[in-house]
């Protein structure tokens, strides 16, 4: 269940906190209770009937309508997103989506008072996917892979009991920090989703309720090889794990997971109501000789996300959207059991059409002539209004650099050819043969740079991987040299990081820059036989990037000498 680690995450950091403030005050021995429930009003069931109805039943109905939804030869909708959050921060987006059999196209616009703006545009011809930023007057552009899934690529989606959104796309159209909608149809077929003997009243009619509740153990661990080798056992394991040394073995964290789910008959079974809950039982731990403990901890919140829908409008003979949906997302309740509302997000369906014709030219967007165009898939960037001189050129560059690649990967990678090396020993990529090898190419000038190299001191130490991680500056000596040792020591970098060898006249980086023909500052892979894979966090090819330059002087040479 998706909503797993979002709920592990919701609550470790209290609970951490929780525990350790216990663990100081060993005086307290009665265990800690802190629960928020909400509990669904309850109906009894219709005069007559004797359970509810039967899941198959609902489940029919449901792939009825996704059928219907399948044979739409369009659909087009326009919807208001309010959000709000516990700060009194307020945001307001309109979001307007059309698909047209595999065409599609998204605008997502800003509607604050203060702030009234075309935010994104994102369209798929059929063919390309453009992603326009009006304000930054930029666009994207690159293919989409509509085949794979995985690959997380925007799509237009219309999950049950929900407007039609962007998936992977526009995401945060709905709520403002990410979740994930669920999808209610593959929740209410999976065998632990049972519908109850109880019915619940929403929008002024009798719903049936369905629930699924899904019961995890988390055993303790004495220390962290402990739990690596528990955790090697159960690779994906969402459990909660906690290491404290000193307590007796045995000892078990159960938690339980629950969702409710509210579907009305008089609207096809569409689920009305939403809603997830989470509660866990730690016992008592003590240790072996009795002298330290840690008090108990019950804890039970539900909601922690709560999505109501009202409203219904046709959208096909078998099935509804709603004209409004409510997210709520609260707080993990403090110490007295209130659990504030964290943020709450408000869709208000504006227009919804079916089966409209549009025109040939409807899915592409004309720019002006200052939008900078970034097209991935000819890996060039360029002005619009620039020459086709300019753009044959860019391209005939960006082959000349693929096709080096190409011929790079036929071969060992080029050595490290450094001048120094801080924090270590000498590293030969001869020597890694059997690892895979990612090389950063860095520069103190580098902002990105060096956010990346802090980030990776922060988590090195706790990531166990078979990756070879090399940090190569650019060529830097004298004065340069003692500054790049200070700001290493000064942010507290342990692993070694190379300094590149000068190249001959001191022009460019250094030799390793030179060698994979970098003047920018990508990353390396290099896989377990020694050889080249692929460049990542190159830039696209434009008029000041040196393959450019160099095609332009060969282009040159090559007139002269004819």
């Amino acid at each position: 269940m998706k909503f797993l680690s979002r709920l592990f995450y919701h609550l470790t950091i209290a609970i951490l906190v929780l525990w350790i403030a216990a663990d100081n005050a060993l005086a307290q021995t009665e265990n800690r209770v802190i629960k928020s429930v909400e509990e669904w009003e309850r109906a009894t069931l219709p005069e007559g009937s004797t359970s509810q109805p039967d899941k198959s039943e609902i489940l029919a109905h449901f792939e009825k309508f996704q059928d219907a939804v399948g044979k739409l030869t369009s659909w087009e909708v326009r919807y208001r997103i309010i959000h709000n959050n516990k700060n009194g921060l307020k945001a307001t987006y309109v979001v307007h989506l059309l698909s047209e059999g595999n065409r599609w196209l998204c605008e997502r616009s800003v509607v604050n008072e203060s702030d009234q703006r075309i935010e994104s545009i994102k369209i798929f011809d059929g063919e390309v996917f453009q992603l326009i930023a009006p304000s930054r007057k930029s666009v994207y552009i690159r293919e989409l892979d509509t085949q794979n899934a995985e690959k997380k690529d925007p799509r237009p989606r219309i999950f049950l009991g929900f407007l039609p959104f962007l998936e992977n796309g526009d995401m945060d159209s709905y709520v403002s920090n990410g979740y994930a909608l669920p999808d209610i149809r593959k929740i209410i077929a999976q065998e632990d989703t049972k519908p109850l003997s109880w019915q619940t009243r929403i929008n002024d009619t009798s719903c049936s309720v369905l629930e699924q509740t899904k019961k995890l153990e988390s055993p303790f661990f004495h220390s962290q090889e402990e739990m690596d080798a528990w955790l090697k056992k159960h690779p994906d394991s969402r459990l909660f794990r906690t290491v404290i040394p000193w307590a007796k073995a045995g000892y078990v964290r159960t938690d339980k997971f629950n969702v409710l789910i509210a579907i009305d008959p008089k609207y096809g079974w569409m689920p009305v109501r939403y809603a997830e809950g989470h509660e866990f039982t730690i016992p008592k731990i003590e240790s072996e000789d009795g002298k330290r403990s840690v008090p108990g901890f019950e804890y039970a919140q539900f909601p922690i996300v709560d999505i109501t829908r009202s409203d219904f409008r046709t959208f096909t003979e078998y099935g509804y959207v709603p004209g409004k949906l409510t997210f709520t997302n609260f707080d993990h309740p403090n110490q007295d059991g209130k659990s504030e509302i964290s943020y709450k997000s408000e869709v208000i369906l504006e227009d919804l059409q079916t089966n409209k014709d549009y025109p040939a030219d409807f899915f592409s967007y004309l720019y002006s002539k200052d939008y900078n165009i970034i097209d991935v898939i000819r890996d060039i960037s360029y002005m619009v209004g620039d020459p086709p001189e300019l753009i044959h050129e860019l391209k005939a560059a960006a082959d000349a650099r693929r096709k080096f690649y190409e011929e790079l990967r036929k071969n060992p990678a080029p050595p490290l050819d450094a001048s120094a090396w801080i924090n270590g020993l000498p590293i030969r990529l001869e020597d890694l043969k059997g690892k895979r090898i990612c090389i950063h190419f860095w520069s103190m000038g580098c902002a990105n740079c060096v956010v990346e190299l802090e980030r990776f001191q922060e988590y090195q130490p706790r990531t166990k991987t078979d990756v070879v991680e090399i940090f190569v500056h650019q060529y830097v000596d004298g004065d340069d040299l003692d500054m790049l040792k200070r700001f290493i020591k000064n942010r507290k970098i342990t692993f070694p990081v190379m300094v590149d060898a000068p190249v001959p006249g001191n022009l460019g980086p250094g030799k390793t820059f030179a060698a994979y023909r970098f003047y920018s500052y990508p990353t390396v892979e290099i896989d377990e036989n020694g050889h080249f894979v692929r460049v990542d966090g190159d830039t696209m090819m434009n008029v000041e990037n040196w393959w450019m330059k160099n095609y332009k002087q060969e282009q040159t040479q090559n007139h002269k000498t004819n």
